[in-house]
């Protein structure tokens, strides 16, 4: 092959790289870039609320709204919430918001179990789906949460949050995944599925070691564990731009509840949250029982749209008669 031959195949093949690149980039959409877009497009928000996907099913903003002492007057409410994500990924949610909205009073944070304390791991592994958007929207502020002082991992967020083929690997392989599953299930009972994908699959994650959820409790508490760094850098930015800061433990399935909540463990791990916010000085709601029946679960993690509707009410009357937020 001569030279010549050699730097023309090599152009083909990087004008085809880069192609593939700017058709990702243009044509792959993705959650985060969709709750990004309504963002913006809110005349303005006036209550904010974070989470995974708990919150995202759990808090419907009309429902809220709806149940105000005067509908009319009522905060803007804008449901942030984002499924399979984690603390990193809601700050930076958070920070876009309120770089957007300087208008934002209040922000809701919903989270369960050991969360807020328990870092997340960042593998190429962990940050696919909605998590890879660690890669893209901030990634240097991304990397200084799940690397602290890492420069490396600064360089390696910002390299593939500049590539699509590499930030947009998982939204790929998702449609792979999906037709894997429909042939899996060809000539088999159609299995139940809900907004988050197969029910079955909740119901294993909500079923965790009661030996393991009692160890990690104990520990926290025994060394004093910290807030994960996304969630300190989540409470100093709001409170340093007069945001009230409530954290809501949400609802759980009675199942739940009765084998993991009415422990010692887990009564005593509450009690250090609450100790810990009220010094940070932010709010804690304990909602784990604010719908009682499993009924109005989807699955052994999410409510269905009448739990939603519960908790959303529920959630107004608190903020409305008991927390009474600072200028709403």
């Amino acid at each position: 092959m001569t030279i010549r031959r050699f730097f023309a195949c090599l152009a083909v093949t990087l004008g085809v790289i880069a192609a593939f690149n700017i058709f990702l980039a243009l044509k792959v959409d993705s959650v985060p870039k969709s709750i990004q877009r309504k963002m913006k497009a809110m005349p303005r928000i006036d209550i904010l609320f974070l989470g995974n996907s708990l919150m995202q099913s759990g808090l419907d903003p009309a429902e809220f709204t709806a149940g105000w002492i005067n509908p009319e007057k009522a905060p803007l409410a804008f449901n942030a919430g984002l499924g399979s994500s984690s603390p990193v990924e809601h700050y930076v949610l958070a920070h876009q918001s309120i770089e957007h909205h300087p208008e934002i009073s209040c922000l809701i944070y919903g989270f369960r179990d050991f969360q807020l304390t328990e870092p997340e791991g960042y593998s190429w592994k962990e940050l696919e789906g909605n998590r890879s958007m660690a890669y893209s929207m901030e990634p240097s502020v991304s990397a200084s949460l799940y690397a602290p002082g890492s420069a490396w991992e600064e360089w390696r967020f910002r390299l593939i949050g500049a590539l699509p083929a590499l930030r947009e690997h998982s939204q790929l392989w998702k449609y792979v995944e999906l037709m894997r599953r429909d042939l899996q299930q060809i000539g088999m009972p159609k299995a139940k599925t809900n907004e988050f994908g197969r029910v079955a699959d909740f119901q294993k994650v909500a079923e965790t070691d009661l030996a393991q959820f009692q160890r990690a409790g104990e520990m926290a508490i025994a060394r004093s564990a910290p807030f994960v760094p996304a969630i300190e850098k989540l409470i100093k930015m709001a409170l340093e731009k007069k945001i009230r800061v409530i954290f809501v433990e949400m609802p759980v399935t009675a199942e739940h509840r009765g084998r993991y909540y009415a422990t010692g463990t887990w009564q005593r791990y509450q009690a250090y949250l609450k100790n810990k916010m009220s010094a940070s000085g932010v709010t804690y709601v304990a909602a784990g029982d604010w719908v009682p029946e499993d009924a109005d679960f989807s699955d052994g993690l999410h409510l269905n749209s009448t739990g939603a509707d519960l908790f959303s009410r529920k959630m107004t009357t608190a903020l409305t008669k008991e927390l009474k937020p600072k200028g709403l």
